[in-house]
């Protein structure tokens, strides 16, 4: 299950920026030690928020940066 919101704005003709916040649950799944056996058990968690920055440096250069935050 996931639920994200998030944004695209464009500031001008050479700055765009897209920005989004999330959360990821899924089943916990790994190999148990005792009977080297792969099981499901449990639940994961993911939250985190992402910011993604598009700008045109100049007509032959456009530059692409981001960064994510993930708990």
């Amino acid at each position: 299950r996931q639920v994200e919101v998030g944004f695209k704005s464009t500031v001008n003709q050479a700055l765009a920026i897209d920005g989004s916040v999330f959360s990821i649950r899924k089943a916990a799944e790994f190999v148990e030690p005792a009977t080297l056996r792969y099981v499901q058990d449990g639940d994961q968690t993911h939250q985190g928020a992402e910011l993604i920055v598009r700008g045109v440096v100049s007509p032959a250069l456009r530059v692409v940066g981001g960064a994510q935050y993930l708990d």
